[in-house]
């Protein structure tokens, strides 16, 4: 499943069951303190009100940024009552960002939140996006323009800021059309001075 975390955790926020793996190194890694005390009873991923529930949200570890998805424990028939909770977790990284782009046909970057010295670019985008204005958009060069946004973590605070890069086609549509209106007047111009002299 490519999965670094399988959790499973019983209605007193005990833990069943829990494995970490590398994916990189192929074998099992100690189980991270960190993710321990994200996974604490009052979690926002271990609270499901019925047998459907998905929480899913991103956390900010030391070990790096988490994807987490928590689903109930039922019966295979999708039957009560729920006796805990099974939590799969992967790490995101330059590559999944990469994998994400592919998928929706975009050049997506993406830089964690809480690092003291971002880019430039995603520096500016940090200092305007607010929850009023919760996308930032600015021309990268003449052909590309980025569009910035937050991403939140499971408990509501920014976690990631990811940029997407497209093409500025109506940009540089309306400076061709620009030109070629200032060539016809500029033929325009020249066709009258002709025909008057």
């Amino acid at each position: 499943l490519k999965l670094n975390h399988i959790v499973l955790i019983n209605n007193k926020g005990e833990f069943v069951y829990r494995h970490a793996h590398d994916l990189v190194g192929g074998k099992e890694v100690a189980f991270p303190q960190s993710l321990e005390r994200v996974l604490r009873p009052d979690s926002p991923l271990l609270n499901h009100t019925d047998v459907d529930s998905i929480q899913a949200g991103l956390v900010v570890l030391p070990e790096g940024l988490l994807l987490l998805v928590s689903r109930p424990i039922v019966t295979s028939l999708k039957e009560g009552p729920i006796r805990g909770s099974i939590v799969f977790g992967r790490y995101l990284g330059d590559k999944q960002i990469e994998q994400l782009g592919k998928m929706t046909q975009h050049v997506l970057t993406a830089q964690r939140y809480d690092v003291p010295n971002l880019p430039a670019d995603f520096e500016k985008a940090r200092q305007h996006i607010n929850p009023n204005e919760p996308v930032y958009v600015q021309p990268l060069t003449k052909n590309t323009i980025a569009g910035y946004s937050f991403v939140n973590d499971i408990f509501g605070a920014p976690a990631l800021i990811i940029r997407m890069d497209q093409p500025r086609s109506i940009y540089q549509q309306g400076v061709l059309t620009l030109r070629y209106l200032v060539l016809s007047v500029i033929l325009t111009g020249l066709v009258t001075i002709i025909v008057i002299l």
